[in-house]
């Protein structure tokens, strides 16, 4: 075996590797020992324990979390709205110029779902009430990647149907737009649409009302005339929506709006899920991304959580009249119905993070049926709330675009 020949120099880098490794080492013993000094310290201080808030500007700056988020997730968040303001900008260009490009139709679906919560959505205020509204928009294309006209002319289709609702009448905001997955249906593409508009926008938290309110509006229902009158679903989706916006996590912790809530924009494609007393597909929104599917509540802990009246037939469900403390919780049973499935929503990728969605929106329903109920012959009259629960990534963001004409 040959010998190895060190050179002088070589011995002096060696050496000098050397020294700066045991000075690291010498730095991790007394960090070990700091640590361990300060861990006892802590644990026989007799005082109250620090805050999980109040943290240092060394551990801040390693992870601070100020509105909900580390530095690194914002950092990666702006650059997806840089991406998403680009798009924007590029539909503008193709619109004046023309172009030849082409974009795959998932991607111009979902960026333009973004670009307009993004930009006009509003998931934080407090409205007087809801209206949500579903139809579709059919794209003359063959191909899962459409033209730069097709991207354009979709866009702008978005853009009517958005200015058709808030033209529908005096002091209405854009609260989410929800885009289904485009579907090849014969010659053409089709993308559902639903549009969630507050109406109203209220400084605090709505008052129940005073009196017995209708599950839903009449006639509908196995009991057209009742003592009651109003639509309890709308006021439930009116509460839990208010309720919902207010209490956003971007207004909690370190950095946040605190009692002033920050204004959060949607800044992720919506996912959305549904409760229902027996689990099935309503006919509207059946091809929008979904968060989790159709959950059957009958004969379940969450049954309870929302309005249902079952009867065996041909006996019918009288429970039409709701009270305010029962429209109460209803509408907290609404909101914990959302929650309930946080653990099953997709989380949003950026990068390298992977960024939890969280409730943004709810949208009740009514709903009479008839059906079997599951596992028996029995046939069963119902009237019921569908319940809807929608979920995005939040962000509180002052966008470059405040109007619709500038989209």
């Amino acid at each position: 075996m040959k010998n190895k020949i060190f050179t002088d120099e070589s011995l002096r880098e060696a050496n000098n590797i050397y020294r700066k490794s045991l000075s690291q080492f010498s730095l991790f013993l007394i960090g070990g020992f700091l640590a361990a000094f300060l861990g006892i310290t802590a644990c026989n201080k007799e005082a109250d324990p620090i805050s999980p808030d109040v943290v240092t500007s060394t551990e801040r700056s390693v992870n601070s979390r100020e509105g909900g988020f580390t530095r690194e997730e914002k950092a990666a968040i702006e650059q997806h709205l840089q991406r998403i303001e680009g798009f924007r900008n590029l539909v503008g260009s193709w619109r004046t110029n023309g172009t030849t490009a082409t974009m795959p139709a998932q991607e111009a679906v979902e960026k333009t779902e973004i670009a307009f919560n993004y930009n006009l959505g509003d998931v934080t205020s407090i409205f007087q009430s809801y209206e949500t509204v579903e139809t579709k928009i059919m794209v003359s294309a063959t191909s899962s990647t459409w033209s730069g006209s097709n991207v354009v002319g979709f866009f702008d289709a978005v853009k009517g149907q958005v200015k058709a609702q808030l033209d529908a009448g005096p002091n209405r905001t854009l609260r989410l737009l929800s885009l289904g997955t485009p579907t090849l249906v014969g010659s053409e593409y089709q993308v559902e649409i639903l549009i969630m508009t507050g109406i109203n926008k209220l400084t605090s938290l709505p008052t129940a009302p005073p009196d017995d309110t209708r599950w839903t509006l009449a006639p509908l229902g196995f009991t057209p005339i009742t003592t009651c009158a109003g639509s309890a679903n709308s006021i439930i989706g009116a509460f839990a929506n208010g309720e919902i916006g207010v209490y956003q996590p971007i207004n909690a912790g370190p950095g946040s709006g605190g009692n002033t809530p920050l204004p959060g924009k949607v800044v992720s494609n919506i996912m959305r899920g549904e409760h229902n007393l027996f689990g099935a597909t309503f006919p509207s929104g059946t091809n929008y991304p979904l968060a989790y599917p159709s959950v059957a509540t009958y004969q379940t802990g969450k049954q309870a959580w929302h309005y249902n009246d079952v009867a065996i037939a041909p006996n019918i469900p009288t429970f039409n009249c709701l009270s305010p403390t029962q429209l109460f919780n209803y509408y907290k049973g609404n909101i914990k119905l959302g929650q309930s499935m946080l653990s099953v929503v997709p989380k949003v990728q950026l990068g390298f993070f992977q960024i939890p969605r969280v409730l943004v929106a709810t949208a009740v329903g009514a709903f009479v049926g008839q059906a079997n109920l599951p596992s028996s012959p029995i046939i069963a009259n119902y009237q019921e709330h569908p319940t809807r629960h929608f979920y995005g990534l939040v962000y509180s963001v002052l966008p470059p675009v405040c109007c619709l004409d500038d989209m």
